[in-house]
Parts: C-alpha cells; sequence; structure tokens
C-alpha cells in the first residue's frame, strides 16, 4: 500500500479471477487502498476487541483482510452483523457525538486500517453537497436499523 498525500483514495478495480461473493458490497472489484499517514495499520487476533459497548467514537475502520462481528449490548454472543474483508465499520457516529453502541470482535485474524474521524470530517465537508446528504442519509437509516435489531435480539435462556 502507498502513501499518497493527505487523500485517501478507494479505487475499484477489476476483478480478474473468481468473483467475490454475492453479499459483498463491492460486487466484481477489489479495492486497491491509498492512505494518509495518519492512518494505522493495525493487526488482531481472533477474539480480540476493536471496540466496545460505550466508547468514544474516534475512528472508523477498513477491514483489509479477516471478518468482524458486530454485537449488540442485548446478545453478546452472537454477531447481528458481520463484516468482510473490504468494508468500511464503526462508522455510525461519524456525525455526531455519540458513543459505540456495538462491539467489534475479529472473528479471525484481522488486518485493518484506523482512519481518525477527524481525517474524514474535512473531506466530507467539502465534497459535493449531494454526496454529504446522502451519507449522512445513509448512516442514519444504518442506526435505526441496527437500533430496531439490537432491541429484537434477546438473549435466550437456557
Amino acid at each position: 500500500m502507498t502513501l499518497v498525500g493527505n487523500q485517501i483514495l478507494f479505487a475499484l478495480l477489476q476483478f480478474g479471477a473468481a468473483p467475490i461473493a454475492q453479499n459483498r458490497i463491492l460486487d466484481d472489484a477489489e479495492i486497491k487502498i491509498v492512505w494518509t499517514p495518519n492512518m494505522q495499520k493495525l493487526t488482531f487476533r481472533k477474539g480480540q476487541t476493536i471496540y466496545r459497548i460505550g466508547d468514544r467514537t474516534t475512528s472508523v475502520y477498513f477491514l483489509v483482510s479477516g471478518r468482524v462481528g458486530l454485537f449488540a449490548p442485548t446478545d453478546l454472543s452472537n454477531p447481528y452483523l458481520h463484516i468482510d474483508e473490504h468494508e468500511v465499520f464503526g462508522e455510525n457516529s461519524l456525525f455526531e457525538e455519540q458513543l459505540r453502541s456495538a462491539k467489534a470482535v475479529c472473528l479471525n485474524d484481522c488486518e485493518v486500517l484506523e482512519i481518525a474521524k477527524r481525517d474524514i470530517i474535512p473531506m466530507l465537508e467539502t465534497t459535493d453537497p449531494l454526496i454529504k446528504v446522502l451519507v449522512k442519509t445513509l448512516i442514519a437509516r444504518q442506526n435505526d436499523t441496527e437500533k430496531t435489531l439490537a432491541c429484537q435480539r434477546r438473549p435466550v435462556a437456557a
């Protein structure tokens, strides 16, 4: 991976080998990441926690390799969402000062790029206004959906 100025560039490249699984966001594409010097490349082992419920939101994460599970406060034994390679997570509190509402745990060994919130906000603030509204809308809808899911999932009594 290469350092380029102070911009984050997510470039979609045609994927020439086997197609990516259909539930992946990028659909037949591979992401090449170019990151700022402020980003940190982190390595986690299976079972390690990336963030906990109640943590302050200071970063967004890009999963380079591995798989991460997001766990709701009502069920810390089964993830309500799986994050796969080349997906972003931890973006729920990007525009608002909220505490983390889920726990992110590595389901296998993972390599993650940590992108500081302070680096993303200026990029979003200077982007096309329609894109800014789109991102805010998608995050708000996702937050609503995750809250609904978290309320519906209750631990099963043994």
